[in-house]
């Protein structure tokens, strides 16, 4: 499957990072009473996500740089946005990953 490319500008991508950071501490302390997904999500952070954000994060204000995200990482991580007050910035992270999926059949547009 290929991946979902989404353009963050660096706060968004400072936000991203703060909220999967908050999802593993939470599955951390949780343990086995966590969602595997937070897990998932967690683990996506720390070999993938978490470097390409500080790189985004110290790029311009001004211009969004394309990251990667694998079919099933994004299909929880918008799962994940979507039962939780959000920060209103990360409502087009929301959008974008909403917006991946139906172009690629794994959401319904509804």
């Amino acid at each position: 499957m290929e991946p979902i490319n989404l353009k963050l500008y660096p706060t968004e991508a400072m936000l991203l990072r703060e909220f999967l950071i908050d999802i593993g501490r939470n599955a951390l302390a949780l343990k086995a009473q966590a969602p595997a997904a937070h897990f998932v999500l967690f683990d996506w952070l720390d070999k993938s996500f978490g470097a390409a954000s500080i790189r985004i994060e110290h790029g311009s204000a001004k211009s969004a740089r394309t990251v990667k995200i694998p079919m099933g990482v994004a299909l929880l991580l918008l799962r994940e946005m979507q039962l939780v007050s959000i920060h209103p910035l990360l409502q087009s992270v929301v959008g974008g990953l909403h917006k991946g999926l139906v172009n690629r059949g794994y959401l319904l547009n509804d």
